[in-house]
């Protein structure tokens, strides 16, 4: 706007300048027409002639211009275009500068919504992250659920073996027998019941275990059903009884048996598992051996055992972790793979 005033402030100068002075043609036409009075003869009639308009008027020196009009003979249509020029040249200035205003809102405005735009996705990208991360979660908890009711249902239907009272029966005439009271808690069967044994010299063992491991087992039974609570026997060798070192001490009476009573559930035979959890202390009496019938007694007699549940021995340990381990342990009365033998 202060260009449009300044422009139409130059172009009206020179039009107020020139309305104040007197025009110059007007006053020589006064000063000339006494000369000519005074030249005429004053005896010469006048002539008459038509009389002429154009000449008696006088021309315009600024004749109107209209808008639109390219009169090059004129300074007011002259100065008139310059003032056009400068206010069209003041618009598009105008115009412009709105324009480049209007450029740089829009171009804030975008970028703000680009901002807004990568906000928005990161909020997004992290809730997303968020959201798997929890169905992660959740999908790991039902899976642990399942897991869990699995093994509720299991640890409820599988087969629970105990070993509830024992027997001694020592015979001249045979292999000393151990008798045990084998009671099936669970609620399906067990298989391949069998006693992981070894006599010892003494009623305690303090021994490292040797390696390699060598225990007697004996097969007491395939199936064992569920409720059943019946007796179970084995024979004890000489050649099984061991000092309290470990070592072998053939022959020699023995006054404690600890054995393992390995089975599998129903459960275990679908993974190639045994269990191994039921292990029992049993304390021998020193008892005389029976030598056979006589009129008060026809069968050797069978003196109770003490049964300990609650103990720890050392190659029991060394036993299952073996065995867990998938290594070797010789098992004296079970077959030998390699050699064929017993």
């Amino acid at each position: 706007m202060r260009i449009l005033f300044f422009a139409l402030f130059m172009v009206l100068i020179p039009q107020l300048a020139a309305a104040a002075s007197p025009p110059e043609s007007g006053g020589q036409a006064e000063q000339a027409k006494p000369e000519q009075h005074q030249q005429t003869p004053a005896t010469s009639p006048p002539i008459s002639q038509p009389p002429v308009e154009s000449a008696d008027k006088p021309e315009n020196p600024n004749p109107p211009c209209e808008a639109g009009q390219d009169n090059r003979n004129s300074d007011l249509c002259a100065q008139w275009k310059a003032a056009d020029a400068a206010k069209e040249s003041a618009d598009w200035t105008m115009r412009s500068y709105w324009l480049v205003l209007a450029g740089t809102i829009i171009g804030a405005c975008t970028l703000i919504a680009a901002g807004a735009a990568a906000k928005f996705a990161r909020d997004a990208a992290i809730h997303t992250e968020a959201g798997a991360k929890q169905a992660e979660r959740s999908a790991k908890a039902a899976e642990d659920a399942i897991v869990a009711s699995r093994e509720i249902g299991e640890a409820q239907a599988r087969a629970y073996i105990s070993v509830t009272k024992a027997w001694y029966e020592n015979n001249a005439n045979a292999l000393p027998k151990i008798i045990i009271q084998v009671r099936n808690s669970g609620q399906s069967p067990a298989y391949d019941l069998q006693a992981i044994y070894r006599p010892c010299t003494e009623p305690i063992n303090v021994e490292p275990p040797l390696k390699p491991l060598k225990v007697s087992s004996f097969p007491l039974t395939d199936l064992w059903p569920a409720g059943a609570d019946e007796m179970l026997s084995f024979g004890v060798h000489p050649d099984d009884v061991v000092d309290p070192t470990g070592k072998g001490a053939p022959g020699k009476n023995f006054a404690m048996v600890e054995l393992i009573l390995e089975y599998m559930t129903v459960f275990d035979r679908q993974r190639g598992r045994i269990d191994m959890d039921t292990a029992v202390r049993l304390f021998i009496p020193n008892v005389p051996k029976w030598t056979g019938p006589d009129l008060n007694q026809t069968k050797p007699p069978r003196h109770p055992v003490a049964v300990m549940t609650s103990f720890t021995a050392g190659w029991i340990h060394e036993y299952r972790r073996t065995v867990g381990n998938g290594r070797r342990v010789i098992k004296k009365g079970e077959p030998d793979k390699e050699s064929g033998t017993e």
